[in-house]
């Protein structure tokens, strides 16, 4: 697995990484890990802005998934709340996994444990200690197909 830091300098700064990111991968599933505001949403936020999506990006903390734009759609999901995979499969999780559009996954302990045949992306965003914060890039490739 490769993977490669980079350096957030600030909010606003998610929206250079994001096209930094989308220049460099085409993952269709990106999983976020980090703790609470350390940043999931916000690269969430950059990457539909991105896509030239214009409605407001928040968390989906309550409804655990959020759609937005099309062809394709971006699935935000944010799996805090969901403790089993019959949780998932409660939320028909497969069907997303599995279409042709984009995942983005804040919390996906239980998607990496459970669906290890998926090519994704990982993204762990870590705070440092000045306010920045460090996002690692990993590509998990579970064929010999190369996502990158």
């Amino acid at each position: 697995m490769e993977s490669e830091s980079h350096i957030i300098e600030n909010v606003t700064a998610w929206q250079d990484f994001v096209s930094q990111f989308r220049a460099a991968y085409t993952p269709s599933i990106i999983c976020l890990q980090g703790p609470l505001g350390v940043g999931k949403t916000s690269f969430t936020k950059a990457f539909c802005q991105s896509s030239g999506i214009e409605e407001e990006v928040s968390s989906p903390t309550y409804s655990i998934i959020q759609e937005y734009g099309k062809d394709p759609i971006i699935y935000h999901m944010d799996l805090y709340r969901l403790d089993t995979i019959e949780d998932l499969w409660e939320i028909g999780i497969e069907d997303y996994l599995y279409s042709s559009n984009i995942c983005i996954i804040e919390w996906p302990k239980l998607i990496l444990e459970n669906y290890t045949d998926l090519n994704l992306c990982l993204i762990t965003i870590r705070l440092l200690d000045d306010g920045r914060r460090e996002a690692e890039v990993s590509l998990i490739n579970h064929s010999s197909e190369t996502k990158k």
